[in-house]
């Protein structure tokens, strides 16, 4: 089976942020995917992205009680897709 879509680690970029870093750069990442999806493929060096949980930036859902995701932004949390990433 093959998905065309979706996170996947991409060896320029892992590249391209340890050059960023290693020149001193914060590097940051705002998508438009879930936040915790984000998190969990370029937060550490599991993947070779090494960017901190803190500046990353994605799509934030409240959840219920249980944990399960509702369809509505926590307050105050930007919507990361188009414009939206610049305001985030």
């Amino acid at each position: 089976m093959t998905w065309g879509q979706g996170l996947r680690p991409i060896s320029p970029m892992r590249e391209l942020y340890g050059a960023l870093r290693g020149a001193g750069f914060e590097v940051w990442v705002c998508s438009a995917s879930h936040d915790a999806l984000v998190r969990a493929a370029v937060c550490g060096h599991t993947l070779g992205y090494g960017v901190p949980a803190s500046r990353v930036l994605g799509m934030r859902l409240e959840t219920d009680s249980s944990g399960v995701f509702l369809s509505t932004r926590p307050e105050g949390v930007e919507d990361t897709h188009g414009d939206g990433k610049v305001v985030a």
